[in-house]
């Protein structure tokens, strides 16, 4: 009874024989783990999500800076700590066309297609030739067919320009969005004109200490450089991530110790006839944690496996996965994000938290004499309480025995009004976001 192998194959045995009490803690498992990954993978993807539509809004780099020189540029780019740059030479040239105002802008390749993506044709290389988006075509009133000549009027002069359309691009979001037209054409090779930089820094970079190195470096002022809204801020996501798994641990543990603490207490009985027969008070404790262990390693992954695939089914209802936007020259799908090492994290904690659980519950049930455990004394306040001969008739009978019940194990009592409360509560808040969401 008391080696090793005997006492594997005895927790293995309540597994086995109280199907009932192992599913209603594997559920009780599961459901917390289909939870906590549901929340994490949609928080983390909705969060990507509003990071792509910002980025195809106001440009994906980190920063710009304005007014730089071509020697400084060339510095930028040689940079290791920045991914990529992309270019704007001198201001924009304002004209009119078709009674609209249009904006001609000197680029270079990688600022033209930041948020666009080119489909048809090239990119300008030579002066007179631009490349433009669809929509900005017709609105002026221009066929979107390549080799097409596209006259503009200088606003200030009233001179004709004539370009050569050699390039369509993809409509961008942004420009679409607040109604900007906009012609792209090639940088000039000789141009005294100063350069708006847009920079995108490797992702290990930290961005303070890295603008306050460049204001160094290049000599600019503190007003040149400019942080581009959509540059994302993982902080403030990592602080929800520790919210909301700090507030479903606590609901979901509430929830886990009163079923674990009716488990455990529907075989005291058994527990006391094992003390009687030999077994220790380490053993039992030992043999209570290695079933809740058993059972905490099936469950979760299988919680886990679950959550993914509701939050996967979540994301497919609701289109976003059919959606595409155009960054860098190239169409960015919006996908399901899966946060990893949170959710590894959270299966570490709620290990841990469970085996706190487990040991004061062993502590519990080898706390009172191996006699009481046997017997199922019952508490003197439940029997003071409630007398079943003074029950008037069997309505009466059923109520007080169902208040004793109630008063035997109040501690266990007050779990189950507490899991349904909170069960109530969250779900409550849960259909209030959705209906919140959808006006």
């Amino acid at each position: 009874m008391c080696n090793s192998e005997k006492e594997i194959r005895l927790h293995r045995y309540f597994i086995k024989n109280y199907k009932k009490n192992t599913l209603a803690v594997f559920f009780s498992f599961a459901l917390t783990f289909l939870l906590l990954t549901v929340m994490l993978v949609l928080i983390h993807t909705n969060h990507k999500i509003a990071n792509i539509q910002l980025k195809a809004e106001f440009t994906p780099a980190d920063c710009t800076v304005e007014g730089v020189s071509e020697d400084q540029v060339e510095e930028l780019q040689n940079d290791p700590e920045i991914q990529w740059t992309a270019l704007q030479q001198g201001e924009n040239d304002l004209y009119r066309r078709n009674g609209q105002n249009v904006f001609l802008t000197k680029n270079d390749d990688a600022a033209i297609t930041m948020m666009t993506k080119l489909e048809d044709g090239r990119l300008p290389q030579k002066a007179g030739e631009i490349a433009a988006e669809r929509w900005v075509l017709l609105n002026l009133g221009v066929e979107p067919v390549i080799h097409q000549e596209v006259i503009i009027t200088d606003e200030d002069t009233g001179k004709e320009k004539k370009l050569e359309l050699v390039g369509i691009l993809s409509d961008s979001y942004g420009n679409k969005k607040y109604g900007l037209l906009n012609l792209y054409a090639a940088m000039e090779a000789d141009s005294a004109d100063s350069y708006l930089v847009y920079i995108r820094f490797q992702d290990s970079v930290n961005y303070e200490r890295k603008t306050e190195a460049l204001k160094e470096e290049l000599g600019v002022l503190e007003k040149q450089i400019k942080e581009c809204p959509a540059r994302e801020n993982l902080h403030e996501l990592y602080l929800i991530d520790v919210g909301i798994v700090s507030v479903l641990l606590l609901i979901c543990l509430v929830a886990f110790c009163g079923v674990y603490r009716i488990t455990v207490l529907s075989r005291v009985r058994q527990y006391g006839i094992l003390r009687a027969i030999g077994m220790k008070k380490r053993q039992l404790c030992k043999m209570l944690l290695l079933e809740l262990y058993d059972i905490y390693w099936i469950s979760a992954p299988f919680g886990i496996l679950c959550g993914f695939l509701t939050a996967w089914l979540v994301l497919r209802i609701s289109g976003d996965r059919d959606r595409e936007v155009y960054l860098c020259n190239e169409a960015v799908r919006f996908e399901l994000v899966a946060p990893v090492w949170q959710i590894l994290a959270c299966v570490v904690i709620t290990f841990l938290l469970i085996h706190m659980i487990g040991t004061m519950m062993g502590r519990k049930v080898t706390g009172s004499s191996v006699i009481d455990a046997i017997s199922e004394k019952e508490t003197e306040k439940g029997k003071r309480l409630f007398f079943i001969q003074q029950a008037g008739g069997k309505m009466g009978t059923l109520l007080r025995m169902s208040c004793k019940y109630i008063f035997k194990d109040l501690k266990t009592s007050g779990f189950v009004v507490l899991t349904v409360s909170l069960g109530v509560t969250l779900f409550t808040m849960i259909g209030i976001t959705m209906i919140t969401m959808r006006r």
